[in-house]
């Protein structure tokens, strides 16, 4: 192996078989897994385009007679002549007769042709196998070995492959392309016998097979994060991990260098400076949020406390929508968000604040929220972002099959009083019920109470999106009519404090109320994380 990989490297095979897939958002975008199937998929990307390169016989061309090219747009002319559009789009007259071009349209029959020709195995493959029959394989492999015509070797190897796939009957194969002098057939066929070996869980000789096919292959073939997902032992020294660190960041593919990174977080979870590399070539949003909040907690725990901050900062900005379908499905929305921070966990599985002499945990007695800045949806076909105010909240409710809000007191949807959050993306907790023993008394009481339990009075677009959260998560009505449940908000407006609740089958109620004291008021707690 050339000294550019790690030093000290571990000759112990490594298990490339993909666990079964969890459900949590850590297994989702589980970097061993991730990183691994990244680069098979590569593999298998090379594999294709290497396909497509060869002529399966002689006779058939595709070739654009101007370009010399595989057409990727074949576009016929008045005059019958077809070529590569890109031409078409430069002439005036056809290249081969001169005729004046005129209402040139796509040659569909031969974009026909040319799709299902590249489809076509180029070289014998393991894709036909039927059954086991280790005689009639042999009978085969020894017919390809003594044939003397490439059309016979085809034929004989192809016939073997229905009886075995064992990729020592394989190798053979990629061998004789390579002494034939064919190095796209030969390279192929090493990246199959590499496949079928990685299968095997072989991964010794199926990482010498790619690292021979590297050299003689006409297209790259970029496996430096599978080499480094063998060669990372499970106990790297400090420096493996900085050579690592350097192999990423010189890569010119970005898919392999996000690979990399991942390989390196597996093994060193602590190594902030990968997560903040990864982050800056990851392209999904959310996978890019969940690594960041990693290494914010990460960056806490190191006490790293101003570092944490400013990850946190840019992981609120890549989640700044929910769509329909997300409100639609909370529990699937959920499992797309990052791990909730660890003052929220702690929060929920502490002695709840108000029950906790019952044996109560917070997480029993509160609703968890995701407040999310704008509200996605799609309009005659294009994506529309909306910020997450209460009439954007109450019509995406209704849209995805919930109760909405049954009554909204006009002033409030004014612009200056339903305005959009300020943050991006935060957590809330909100109580499932207001606070004991706050009912029927003025505003100052309950927020004074609120307080005294290290709570704060909600607003009220924050509490009447956690009640309908819940009514779509679970299909509760909490802060119903059944007694007459509402909470007071902190606002005030036209000199009215606002209220929400009296969750009714119609929907919900965001209102005003100016009498301090009535039984069906008290006053939610609210945390925000």
């Amino acid at each position: 192996m050339s000294s550019v990989y790690l030093t000290e490297s571990s000759s112990m095979e490594v298990d490339f078989q993909s666990s079964a897939a969890a459900t949590s958002l850590s297994s989702k975008y589980d970097p061993v897994r991730m990183g691994k199937e990244d680069c098979i998929a590569r593999i298998k990307e090379v594999a294709r385009k290497l396909n497509a390169q060869i002529s399966q016989k002689e006779d058939v061309k595709f070739d654009c007679p101007v370009t010399h090219c595989t057409m990727e747009s074949p576009t016929i002319l008045n005059c019958s002549h077809t070529f590569e559009k890109s031409v078409v789009d430069q002439v005036n007259i056809c290249p081969t007769c001169r005729t004046p071009v005129s209402n040139p349209k796509p040659n569909l029959f031969v974009k026909g042709l040319i799709d299902e020709w590249k489809q076509e195995e180029r070289i014998p493959t393991l894709s036909h196998f039927k059954k086991e029959n280790k005689k009639l394989a042999e009978i085969y492999l020894e017919a390809a070995k003594s044939a003397t015509d490439n059309e016979e070797v085809f034929d004989a190897y192809k016939s073997a492959f229905l009886h075995t796939k064992r990729s020592e009957d394989y190798a053979a194969l990629p061998l004789f392309y390579e002494r034939a002098g064919k190095p796209k057939k030969a390279a192929l066929a090493y990246l199959h016998l590499a496949l079928r070996q990685f299968e095997e869980n072989k991964v010794q000789e199926a990482i010498k097979t790619l690292e021979h096919c590297k050299t003689i292959s006409p297209i790259p073939v970029k496996i430096d994060a599978l080499l480094l997902a063998h060669y990372l032992s499970l106990n790297p020294t400090p420096q493996q991990i900085a050579e690592a660190m350097i192999i990423a960041s010189v890569q010119t593919d970005p898919e392999e260098a996000i690979s990399i990174y991942k390989q390196i977080i597996v093994h060193d979870p602590w190594h902030i400076k990968a997560y903040m590399a990864l982050c800056h070539l990851l392209k999904d949003s959310r996978e890019k949020g969940y690594f960041l909040l990693k290494a914010a907690d990460y960056a806490d725990q190191k006490g790293e406390s101003e570092l944490a901050m400013h990850l946190r900062k840019e992981a609120e900005a890549c989640f700044t929508s929910i769509s329909q379908e997300d409100w639609a499905n909370p529990a699937a929305f959920l499992a797309k968000l990052p791990p909730k921070p660890q003052a929220l966990l702690a929060f929920l599985g502490s002695p709840c604040p108000i029950y906790g002499n019952e044996g109560k945990t917070a997480a029993e007695t509160h609703i968890v929220v995701p407040l999310i800045k704008n509200i996605s949806k799609t309009v005659n076909g294009a994506p529309v972002t909306e910020p997450r105010i209460l009439s954007n909240l109450n019509n995406l409710d209704k849209a995805s099959g919930g109760l909405g809000c049954q009554y909204i007191w006009d002033k409030i949807l004014n612009p200056e009083v339903d305005k959009p959050s300020e943050v991006e993306f935060e957590w809330a907790v909100m109580t499932r019920d207001v606070l004991p023993d706050s009912r029927n008394k003025s505003y100052d009481f309950q927020k004074q109470l609120a307080e005294s339990k290290g709570y704060k009075v909600p607003g009220f677009f924050d509490a009447a999106t956690c009640i309908l959260w819940e009514n779509r998560y679970s299909g509760a009505r909490l802060y119903s009519n059944t007694p007459y449940t509402y909470t007071r908000c902190h606002e005030v407006v036209d000199g009215y404090r606002l209220v929400v609740g009296g969750f009714a089958p119609g929907g919900l109620h965001v209102d005003n109320y100016d009498d301090d004291g009535d039984e069906s008021i008290g006053v939610a707690g609210l945390r925000k994380f």
